[in-house]
């Protein structure tokens, strides 16, 4: 744009300065005897000088002609998915879905279309009602919502499908950009019998204290296509010393449940005036019969916190936080080995002081039979008072687990931010549970193929049975918590002799990794040691504490591990026995967002806006989430802060602004660039960019305007010329050539006609 600024800069220099001279070339000059002898050599001159600026200004011209000039970079518009991440559906049933994207940047999108990609031989059939998946424009930040009609097939099996949409759109520069979403689909097929269930278990007061009644309230209902009868519902876990019934029925009684329908319940309990602040569990025990009389049973597990009068007033008059879970949402379903579920914590601060270092741990029961999918740990730097937070914590079923309801507890540990007297900031730990239900059909089967093969002569004696001693680990650590992938920890283990007769001797345990990469192997290795521990024995009820340092291979993915610890020893008779034990080692990954070269105007000027671009590069291997940029500085901008979200892995973004610089001089701005991890830390990066910025006064030539540090000269255009504007300046251009040379001509003629009167 400078190149242009030059070329019409020197047209309005040639142009003010032919016509001065021409004017005073044409006042009335005094008559001489005889004729200057410089005058033909001052109009050679002055002509030869016009002459080569024209030449260069044409040869300029022409090349901009050829090759169109822009300063602004292809916009990049993106659509996304903004709702529903999931949807239910029974097979056999259609359902129709408001889906809704949105335009995430600031950007226009034309012609935006959002179609179902197809899938050969799948029982999920989804398309779009009434042409609402098309938009002719989608505005910054605006959202466009549709009807999209989902059917399943009576054939498609339980379990949870996805549906891929493309959404293809052009820029304003007509370039051709598209994107996808995907919505994951839960098909239920129990056509076969009825599934009752329990769902929206919560208690009338979130927060009960000692001795006050409080109602237990939920929800039964019947979503599958058959009828249930016999249904019941009963509360376990009741005590008269904890919390017990209040003038209300344990049992409540459901004769006949049609298919699709659902009844709310409720039961009147309160709690012993003398208990102590905790986390109190309570179990829902529903059953009822299928029309062939065939019995089912389910549990479901819920925490009830119960607060002690005398600690809560203490705490608010120390003005402590008060942090606590608020509520645990688990699905109601019953899932299948390797089906991952996910529940969902709302983690709420009821004081008004800031949480600081809150950590939430999740703790699956049943040695193995619940592992954690996405991190088993999760910390929250800081909750504002009276604020909440949602976590999402995401298992599956392993073979090894049992047809119930198994039990997740969550330890909740914060700072209240006073010092205790040991000289370390003072926590407070509390624990929460919920249950969910697992269904082993392949286990079940077997064991019921075994019992009906299983012959016993009651004749026999049976063989008398002998304790088996057993070993486990009572407790492990890693230091850090959780481990940076490329980084050494220290893992300490606790090993217990569970039998309180017999000692155990000859101890061997090994560590065994199930999950590699396909880059480097095994993800953990030991550093200067081998992955075996000896023990010489271990007595009855004994421990003994084992440690190791290892090492975490770079390319680990962000997750929990699963290291089996395998022991083999032997009893007091040299009976060889062999057990193993699981823990789980948290794993993330560092953080890469590089910066691109920062692109901006080396000057600008007063009222006249000039470009900051650059790019942003998620180079590492984590999804990073609240990416936003903030401008700071002695600048005017609508791109001041700008909300990204969500950036995946190997992505790329494209940040354009253009700024109005408010002072004159040299203006130093920032960058600041933010976003969270995948354990919700959040990092700040902030670059600095710096701009001359000049007044907009230029007196040389009767030009006012903003002056060019290089040339010293005056900078006629804005610093971002779009190619619709550019046909203007060229046009202006060729006209100003015209007069030019118009110029010249009457130059030589009147250099024509001084030497005509001179002869005279």
């Amino acid at each position: 744009m400078k190149k242009l600024s030059r070329i019409l800069l020197v047209l309005a220099i040639i142009f003010n300065f032919s016509i001065n001279l021409y004017a005073s070339e044409t006042t009335e000059i005094p008559e001489t005897t005889e004729a200057p002898e410089t005058t033909d050599e001052y109009y050679d001159e002055k002509i030869r000088g016009l002459e080569d600026s024209l030449d260069s200004l044409r040869n300029q011209l022409d090349d901009m002609y050829a090759n169109p000039i822009t300063s602004k970079s292809p916009e990049k518009p993106r659509i996304a998915l903004v709702s529903p991440a999931s949807v239910s559906l029974y097979a056999g049933r259609s359902s129709t879905t408001e889906v809704t994207i949105k335009n995430v940047t600031s950007y226009y999108a034309y012609n935006v279309l959002t179609q179902v990609k197809a899938t050969a031989d799948y029982p999920i059939i989804a398309s779009f009602e009434n042409n609402s998946n098309f938009s002719s424009l989608m505005t910054n930040n605006s959202n466009l919502k549709m009807r999209l009609n989902i059917t399943a097939d009576n054939s498609a099996k339980t379990g949870v499908y996805s549906i891929t949409l493309t959404h293809t759109y052009s820029n304003e520069q007509n370039e051709e950009l598209s994107s996808e979403s995907v919505i994951s689909v839960r098909v239920i097929n129990d056509s076969a019998s009825p599934s009752v269930v329990i769902e929206n278990i919560n208690v009338s007061n979130t927060r009960p204290l000692a001795g006050e009644v409080f109602k237990l309230n939920a929800s039964v209902v019947n979503n599958s296509n058959v009828s249930a009868k016999d249904v019941q519902v009963s509360v376990e876990g009741l005590k008269p010393d904890e919390i017990f019934l209040s003038n209300s029925t344990n049992l409540i009684d459901i004769s006949n449940f049609p298919s699709g329908t659902s009844k709310a319940i409720s039961i009147n309990l309160t709690s012993n005036p003398k208990i102590k602040s905790g986390s109190y569990m309570l179990n829902f025990k529903l059953t009822f019969r299928d029309n062939d009389d065939k019995e089912y049973v389910k549990n479901y597990a819920y925490n009830i916190s119960v607060f002690a009068a005398e600690e809560t007033a203490t705490s608010a008059s120390k003005s402590k936080p008060e942090i606590y879970i608020e509520k645990i949402d688990a699905p109601p379903e019953t899932y299948a080995i390797g089906e991952n579920f996910t529940m969902t914590l709302i983690v709420k601060n009821a004081s008004e002081t800031t949480g600081k270092n809150i950590k939430i741990t999740a703790v699956p029961e049943g040695e193995g039979a619940i592992v954690p999918k996405s991190s088993s740990i999760m910390i929250i730097p800081s909750l504002e008072p009276y604020a909440t937070k949602q976590l999402n914590f995401t298992f599956a079923a392993t073979s090894s687990a049992k047809t119930q309801n198994y039990v997740i507890g969550y330890n909740l540990d914060y700072e209240t931010g006073e010092i205790s007297e040991d000289g370390k900031f003072e926590s407070i730990s509390f624990k929460q549970y919920q249950g969910i239900n697992i269904a082993n059909l392949e286990a079940d089967r077997k064991a019921q193929e075994e019992k009906e093969k299983e012959k016993v002569d009651e004749t026999e004696k049976p063989e008398e049975k002998t304790s088996v001693p057993k070993i486990i680990i009572s407790e492990y650590s890693s230091n850090p918590i959780i481990v940076t992938a490329g980084s050494e920890f220290d893992l300490a283990l606790t090993f217990l002799n569970t039998s309180s007769v017999e000692t155990i001797k000859n101890i061997k345990a090994f560590f065994t990794v199930d999950e590699g990469t396909e880059e480097k192997g095994n993800v953990f290795s030991p550093v200067q040691s081998s992955n075996t521990f000896y023990v010489d024995s271990i007595e009855p009820k004994g421990q003994v504490m084992r440690s190791v340092r290892l090492y975490t291979i770079p390319d680990a993915s962000p997750k929990t591990y699963k290291i089996n610890v395998n022991f083999e020893y032997e009893d007091s008779k040299n009976n060889e026995i062999k057990s193993t034990e699981i823990i789980g080692i948290n794993v993330k990954q560092n953080t890469r967002l590089e910066t691109g070269e920062i692109i901006v105007e080396e000057s600008a000027s007063i009222g006249m806006p000039f470009g900051l671009s650059f790019q942003l590069f998620n180079s590492g291997k984590v999804r990073l989430s609240n990416l936003k940029i903030e401008l700071e500085g002695p600048f005017e901008s609508d791109q001041k802060l700008v909300y990204i979200g969500i950036s995946e892995p190997g992505s790329s973004e494209y940040f354009d602004a253009q700024l109005s610089p408010l002072e004159v001089g040299m203006l130093e701005g920032k960058i600041k660039i933010s976003y969270e991890d995948d354990v919700g830390v959040v990092n700040e990066e902030v670059k600095v960019f710096s701009v001359n910025v000049m007044d907009n006064n230029f007196d040389s030539f009767g030009i006012d305007g903003p002056v060019d540090p290089e040339t010293g000269l005056p900078i006629i255009d804005s610093p971002t010329v779009e190619n619709n504007n550019l046909k203007y300046y060229l046009a202006g251009g060729g006209t100003l050539l015209v007069i030019a040379a118009i110029v010249i001509f009457l130059l030589r003629r009147r250099k024509k006609q001084r030497s005509l009167d001179f002869d005279e």
